[in-house]
């Protein structure tokens, strides 16, 4: 419950979890002391005493015979704890065998840091030279947007934004930039996941003169990621951070 009242980013991540926790156990807690009570009454009117016992030490009371069900249970666990602790060196045998064989497999498993999700969605890019006009860069992109539906069957929309790049959130625009934010099909509906539509893009897209294309998948939660690698350099230097980000690009 304290959770609900935290603020900042933390309180905007968790306080859903957390008001969805304080509601069910209040939803619990209501039908305990209503619900239960209520079909109670009303379900176990004709139950047998606990004390009524029928031919051959049998009875009908549901709650003997749980709790019979249950004595069995520790009975049969008992047992298999005395045959345990007396073949010690067979319990041990077989626990070092599964361990073994279970070392034995994990190379077949294969091991990822952050799996890849295909969700069928990603980015094109165009950077035209500074100074291209607005018109211009409608018409590059509208020809990429031709090319991209026509190589790849499964798309199902793709919504295009002109005059605009990287820094959009912020308000900033530029006429020499564009983006095209592809969608494709559902995955049970499309031959050709999104990883493979964004390499044939980017093989298509290469011989497009006059321009920086750059095809950024969004394969995680995380957010898009347009390559396995990425480096970032902060600092308050602005100069500084620019000539750190040329020696890394070189």
């Amino acid at each position: 419950m304290p959770i609900v009242f935290v603020q900042g980013l933390a309180g905007i991540l968790v306080k859903p979890l957390a008001l969805t926790v304080s509601f069910s156990h209040i939803a619990a807690l209501f039908a305990a002391l209503t619900l239960v009570p209520m079909l109670a009454s009303k379900l176990l009117k004709n139950v047998s005493p606990p004390d009524e016992v029928l031919t051959g030490n049998k009875t009908k009371n549901p709650v003997l015979l749980f709790g019979k069900f249950l004595h069995g249970l520790n009975r049969l666990y008992g047992k298999l704890l005395r045959w345990a602790l007396g073949n010690r060196k067979k319990v041990v045998g077989f626990v070092v065998v599964a361990l073994v064989l279970s070392l034995a497999a994990t190379p077949l498993i294969g091991t990822e840091f952050i799996p890849e999700m295909d969700q069928g969605e990603m980015a094109v890019n165009i950077k035209m030279p500074i100074g291209t006009k607005l018109a211009e860069t409608q018409k590059v992109a509208e020809n990429i947007e031709h090319l991209v539906k026509h190589e790849i069957n499964d798309v199902d929309y793709i919504f295009t934004t002109v005059g605009t790049g990287n820094l959009a959130m912020l308000g900033i625009g530029n006429t020499q930039e564009a983006v095209l934010q592809v969608k494709l099909k559902p995955l049970e509906q499309r031959s050709i996941s999104t990883k493979e539509a964004a390499e044939k893009i980017r093989r298509v897209l290469a011989n497009v003169p006059g321009s920086e294309i750059t095809v950024i998948l969004n394969t995680s939660s995380a957010g898009p990621s347009s390559s396995p690698v990425e480096i970032s350099i902060r600092g308050d230097d602005l100069v500084l951070l620019e000539q750190l980000g040329d020696q890394v690009l070189n």
